[in-house]
């Protein structure tokens, strides 16, 4: 039998065999030992770069250590947005114990705006501009989030609008000659 923090990472890397573009965990080291925790932590934090990575976590400071961009709910309801600039600002203005009792109002963006899936991108990314936004919850007409425009998703839709552009740019060299 596994230790638990193996169990876990197995599971992790179970999922990850499947090549999911979001992978969803669920306090994914809720009953793990300090040592176990930081290697899922550490496993998280470098699978940021390769997918969206969801997690729910009750832990603030675990948040403040994988996160970039965390969103608060209450009663299935976006509450408001944390960034992981704003828990840094927060926990270096504090001693160690202090920042043991931050709570999420304490940090988070309330009445963040939001856009509807029919959202024109161009609208999306301006709304993300003047808000100062390093991302954007969706949400459907109920106010329900459906998901989230990210910095990163951004850059990967530059990197596919470049690509085509080269292809285009090729095609035309090969049609000129």
């Amino acid at each position: 039998s596994l230790p638990e923090g193996a169990q876990q990472r197995l599971c992790i890397a179970r999922a990850l065999a499947l090549g999911p573009a979001c992978l969803l965990l669920d306090d994914p080291t809720g009953s793990l030992d300090p040592a176990a925790t930081a290697r899922i932590e550490a496993l998280l934090s470098a699978l940021r770069s390769q997918l969206t990575v969801v997690c729910v976590t009750h832990s603030l400071q675990q948040a403040a250590r994988v996160s970039q961009h965390l969103a608060y709910f209450d009663g299935g309801r976006l509450v408001g947005l944390i960034t992981h600039r704003d828990l840094l600002r927060v926990y270096a203005d504090r001693t160690r114990d202090a920042a043991m009792t931050i709570r999420a109002g304490e940090v988070m963006t309330t009445g963040v705006a939001t856009v509807h899936p029919t959202t024109r991108l161009r609208d999306a990314l301006e709304t993300m501009i003047d808000n100062k936004y390093g991302c954007l919850p969706v949400v459907d007409e109920a106010g329900a989030i459906v998901g989230l425009i990210t910095q990163f998703d951004l850059l990967k839709f530059a990197a596919s609008i470049v690509r085509d552009l080269d292809e285009v740019e090729q095609v035309a060299m090969k049609l000129k000659r």
